[in-house]
């Protein structure tokens, strides 16, 4: 009787410091994809997803990179206690491909990621800011305008939330937000109104969010326990239809497929996890992936399948460990 193999990654990158965040990123005036790799010393590294080959890396910081993502030619990186600092990209630029913008002093001492969100042209900015707080800022050329600044411990004056750990767009004008008080709290971003609030104590403090609108929407939450929480959100508010517990406490990153109904969890016991999302309310296990030797902390999913190289055609996933490797894999692609 012979042992199936676990399955390699296609492609590994090493980063040589702990990788904090990971981005696909296309320009709007070049046909390649590239991988924004973020670290925990502060430097941005951006690799050519054709050869998985390093293009450029610069020093952004002398603390750790929270999040790093690119929108049409331009980067944004933001860092612990340093702020957020934007980047043109120009990879026909051998010399000199990053030319830095901006920068703007948004401070998180955390280590709540980040995100940009797109529509009808305008760029919005989600920056983990100063405690529980998030504030939403409108880039427009070198500039940000600041819109709202979500803070729950002003909305719920005799309420601790402690630290802002993660947030997620839910719908068009829906984000979610997390605490470390084990919290999830339902924004009306555009209005800085809370639509509703949810305990979820069965994760600890709550480390990474990841949402679907697929007969949904649903809200999937994890953090420093060993449980994975479905919500569903209906009626104006969110039901628990499925807990999965794991092996080992720790959930550091969570990530849902753009292409196939997978959800994807990178643990602190360095393992990467893969369940079926088709039937959430069974979160069917498919694999669990056993590549890296410390935690698995970030991770990245390509928006269509990679044009050119040895993974041409595949949609990929990327993750990111404090053993400073980046692992690309193609599974179920």
């Amino acid at each position: 009787m012979t042992t199936k193999e676990a399955p390699n990654p296609a492609v590994y990158l090493t980063a040589k410091s702990p990788v904090t965040s990971l981005a696909f990123f296309q320009t709007e005036t070049s046909t390649q994809d590239f991988l924004l790799v973020g670290s925990s010393v502060g430097t941005l590294s951006i690799y050519d997803c054709s050869i998985w080959r390093l293009k450029c890396s610069i020093k952004v910081s002398e603390k750790g990179i929270l999040w790093c993502e690119g929108s049409k030619d331009n980067i944004f990186v933001q860092s612990r206690f340093e702020g957020l600092k934007v980047y043109q990209f120009s990879p026909k630029n051998e010399n000199d491909a990053c030319l830095e913008l901006a920068q703007f002093y948004i401070s998180h001492e955390g280590f709540c990621k980040g995100f940009i969100h797109e529509d009808s042209g305008n760029i919005h900015l989600f920056l983990p800011s100063d405690g529980s707080k998030l504030t939403i800022c409108n880039f427009k050329q070198k500039f940000i305008r600041p819109v709202h600044s979500l803070n729950a411990e002003s909305k719920f004056k005799n309420k601790k939330f402690g630290t802002l750990m993660a947030s997620k767009i839910l719908r068009e004008n829906e984000v979610i937000t997390g605490y470390e008080n084990s919290e999830i709290i339902l924004w009306n971003w555009r209005k800085n109104e809370v639509l509703t609030t949810f305990p979820v104590p069965e994760c600890g403090t709550i480390m990474s969010i990841a949402t679907s609108l697929n007969n949904g929407p649903f809200v999937i939450v994890a953090g420093a326990e060993n449980k994975i929480v479905v919500l569903k959100y209906e009626e104006n508010q969110f039901t628990v239809i499925k807990e999965h517990e794991i092996t080992n406490a720790g959930i550091g990153v969570l990530g849902l497929r753009p292409d196939v109904p997978i959800l994807t969890c990178g643990g602190w016991d360095h393992r990467i996890r893969l369940f079926s999302f088709k039937y959430p309310e069974k979160l069917k296990p498919l694999a669990v992936l056993d590549f890296h030797s410390e935690a698995v902390e970030s991770m990245a999913f390509s928006k269509r399948p990679l044009r050119t190289g040895i993974c041409r055609g595949k949609t990929c996933t990327a993750a990111g460990s404090k053993d400073g490797k980046i692992s690309i894999w193609t599974l179920y692609s």
